[in-house]
């Protein structure tokens, strides 16, 4: 993963804590509780949906591959795959292995990830506690590689995130453009698992 640019334009909305409320996804009474150090009960679904992300985008992209050669032995004539083969100067097969293998990989790496997360998070709900950072934040944007059939045509995917004290919290671009980069921020995450729940202009 590499990281391509820093915002850092001084002009931002006029009001900013409701833009970061509005593309952060939450509300000030989830705030006034994350200010008192609890995690609101409105934000136990969403850190445990970005938990899931990485196995959710994985699978789906395991299933659609998986459905796509289903299709093709059904409806594809072995006469036709067999020409493409000779027309590509290699086999199908093989080809349709690698791709699969790809996907399985992709798909075991996103259990990883998603199953380190839940497990912070499952401690995090039980526990009920949110975490605070103060200090100057950073808006990121970085390249990861996407998954399936786009991966073999090199193609890259944005990813973004807020940084503070060395520390990378995953965001929407909405929420990416809402930052006023390098200015003063409380940051407020769940602890184990380092999933943002809010974020307030502070000093």
């Amino acid at each position: 993963m590499s990281y391509l640019e820093y915002i850092t334009a001084d002009d931002g909305v006029e009001d900013l804590l409701p833009a970061l409320a509005s593309t952060n996804h939450f509300t000030m009474d989830e705030l006034a509780q994350n200010r008192a150090g609890k995690i609101a009960d409105g934000q136990m679904l969403k850190p445990a949906l970005k938990a899931l992300k990485p196995v959710y985008k994985s699978a789906r992209v395991l299933l659609g591959w998986l459905l796509f050669m289903l299709i093709i032995r059904t409806f594809v004539p072995g006469l036709v795959l067999r020409l493409a083969s000779m027309w590509l100067g290699k086999s199908l097969g093989v080809l349709f292995l690698l791709i699969t293998l790809g996907c399985v990989v992709s798909f075991i790496v996103g259990v990883w990830h998603s199953g380190r997360l839940t497990v912070g998070l499952i401690g995090d709900i039980s526990s009920g506690q949110a975490a605070v950072m103060s200090g100057r934040v950073v808006g990121s944007r970085a390249q990861n590689d996407t998954q399936g059939m786009d991966r073999l045509h090199g193609e890259k995917a944005d990813v973004y995130h807020y940084v503070i004290n060395n520390e990378y919290f995953e965001v929407g671009q909405a929420a990416y453009e809402t930052l006023r980069s390098r200015e003063a921020y409380r940051l407020y995450y769940t602890p184990r698992s380092k999933l943002l729940l809010s974020i307030e202009p502070g000093t």
